[in-house]
């Protein structure tokens, strides 16, 4: 079976690119470098909104029962 490089291995290549590109003062080399590492980063994707996370949904739902259990202590 082939290797396959990890993703370790693929930013250490490309960190070698960038340095390489420093040295020769090669601007386009630097810059396909940089962006490729974004890529595999994920970096050049959208990031996601400000969504409420699972613990302020999870505290929202805590304070609705908690409410409801004082309501219902004031009805006896």
């Amino acid at each position: 079976m082939a290797y396959l490089p990890t993703l370790d291995d693929l930013i250490q290549d490309l960190q070698l690119a960038k340095e390489i590109a420093i040295k020769n003062e090669n601007v386009n080399g630097l810059i396909n470098s940089v962006m490729s590492q974004a890529k595999l980063l994920g970096y050049d994707q959208p990031q996601p909104a400000n969504e409420p996370s699972e613990v302020s949904l999870l505290s929202d739902l805590i304070d609705e029962l908690s409410s409801e259990v004082n309501n219902d202590k004031a009805d006896y």
